[in-house]
């Protein structure tokens, strides 16, 4: 049964803890409205083809570290969170695969974007950043 699944929501149910996952052909993942503050590391080797990973309006204070290990990953938001920083290693070498970074409704206090790769030379192409209030 888990090969068939490809899309899951797991929104709006007041999550303090990110539940294990063993779906390695999800594709898209919400946990958007719950009160997580961390992922757990296992999440990267249990969801080895996540492509859309959605974490807006949780309680998270930092870019979770998972996100750059997440190979697939071209779809992140992260908008409503309380991160107050985005620097250069924010996402540890995952923004050159990402296409769409949501960081609407933060509270940035910095904000700081190389044209070229974390660890790499190759240019970060997003193809949308939103940055609206």
């Amino acid at each position: 049964m888990s090969e068939s699944i490809r899309t899951l929501r797991l929104a709006n149910l007041t999550q303090e803890v990110m539940p294990e996952l063993h779906l390695p052909y999800l594709l898209d993942l919400s946990v958007a409205h719950n009160r997580l503050t961390s992922l757990g590391a296992d999440l990267s080797s249990n969801l080895t083809s996540l492509r859309s990973l959605d974490l807006s309006f949780n309680q998270l204070t930092q870019i979770p570290l998972v996100t750059s290990a997440l190979q697939n990953l071209r779809r992140l938001s992260l908008a409503g969170n309380h991160l107050h920083q985005l620097g250069n290693t924010s996402l540890l070498g995952g923004a050159e695969r990402l296409r769409q970074l949501d960081l609407r409704w933060l509270p940035l206090t910095h904000f700081e974007v190389r044209t070229e790769g974390v660890f790499s030379t190759t240019p970060v192409c997003f193809i949308s950043v939103d940055l609206s209030e």
